[in-house]
């Protein structure tokens, strides 16, 4: 996590929703449902197939704007633009043996 003049360092896999996760950072959760959409990316972290499938309610709501899925040891990229619970764009796929 990034601030102008700071970090905070998380190691590993993870998920983020629209708040902060560290105890260095005071804020509040954003809407919607912030810290139940971070339960649900973090319970499917695991399973997660490159395909964008953990990208249901409460994740997906009607603040959705861009949803990303990276994976640093694949070399994976998939971006797609929502609007709501609409999708505006296709997903872009970058990375090696992606379509």
């Amino acid at each position: 996590m990034r601030r102008e003049r700071d970090a905070f360092v998380h190691h590993g896999s993870g998920a983020v929703a629209n708040h902060w996760i560290n105890p260095r950072f005071k804020g509040r959760a954003r809407p919607i449902r912030s810290r139940a959409r971070r339960a649900k990316l973090s319970a499917v972290l695991a399973s997660l197939k490159g395909d964008l499938d953990w990208l249901v309610p409460p994740v997906l709501n009607a603040h959705t704007r861009l949803a990303v899925e990276m994976n640093a040891g694949l070399e994976t990229l998939l971006v797609q633009g929502w609007h709501g619970r609409e999708a505006r764009t296709h997903v872009l796929r970058l990375g090696p043996g992606l379509p």
